[in-house]
């Protein structure tokens, strides 16, 4: 079975189709603080508010329960399956978050970046 996803690149105004289409989507969930959109108050996730906590175990649980609700409730082309976290040389924090399509069941990861580093 193969999709025909396909919508506008929000970055160039081009034609963006599949799994670029799809992490577009992804990111744009994760990244967009709840509250913000006003007509859908309820669109977006908690990891905007979480980014400047400090980086622990609770911290990063609560990344992962934030991503994993968003994405269940505004992505129903995927079912998230694992996050990770890992921190570059320069101290940037970025979170991976593998995802299964729901109509290929292939396995599509995506990273945020949540830290700039210094």
């Amino acid at each position: 079975m193969t999709s025909n996803w396909e919508g506008m690149n929000s970055t160039t105004g081009k034609a963006c189709e599949d799994e670029a289409h799809l992490r577009q989507s992804i990111a744009d969930i994760l990244m967009t603080p709840l509250g913000s959109r006003v007509m859908r108050r309820e669109y977006g996730s908690a990891i905007p508010s979480l980014i400047d906590e400090p980086d622990n175990d609770v911290t990063r649980l609560r990344l992962i329960s934030a991503a994993v609700i968003a994405l269940w409730r505004w992505e129903p082309r995927i079912t998230p399956s694992s996050v990770s976290f890992a921190r570059s040389e320069q101290g940037a924090l970025t979170m991976a978050i593998t995802s299964q399509r729901s109509d290929t069941l292939r396995a599509v990861t995506t990273d945020i970046t949540l830290t700039g580093g210094v």
